[in-house]
Parts: structure tokens; C-alpha cells; sequence
């Protein structure tokens, strides 16, 4: 039996799949903080970028939360 080894681009297009564009904004958050290695920038964002919560939820338009998430 052969393992297929997971990329980026596999779990990129599972994630967009069936016209999936981003998580809501509780399991973005909860993604985001299982990611090894975020660090704030001296330009004070962060890598990777912030989940989009709150208010700007309702401020963004689809492509740009999928952006972001990407």
C-alpha cells in the first residue's frame, strides 16, 4: 500500500472544495493558534496574518477572507 504524501496545493484544493472559501471565525481562530512558529513582525502584523474575526468579519468580502486564509 503507498501513502500519498499531503502538499500545500492538495489541502488547498480540499479546503476549496465544493465552494468552501474560509472557516467561520471561532474555528479560524482555533486553527490559527495550533500553527507552530507565528511571530509578530516588527511592522506589528503577523505571519501568518491574524484570522479575520469581529467586526471585520461582516467588513470583507469573500475573496479576501480566502486570501488571507490561503
Amino acid at each position: 500500500m503507498t501513502m500519498e504524501i499531503e502538499t500545500f496545493d492538495s489541502l488547498w484544493a480540499y479546503c476549496v472544495a465544493n465552494e468552501r472559501l474560509a472557516p467561520m471565525p471561532s474555528e479560524w481562530t482555533e486553527l490559527h493558534g495550533m500553527l507552530a512558529n507565528t511571530r509578530q513582525k516588527p511592522s506589528r502584523g503577523w505571519e501568518p496574518p491574524l484570522p479575520v474575526i469581529l467586526a471585520a468579519w461582516d467588513c470583507t468580502i469573500p475573496i479576501e477572507k480566502q486570501l488571507q486564509f490561503q
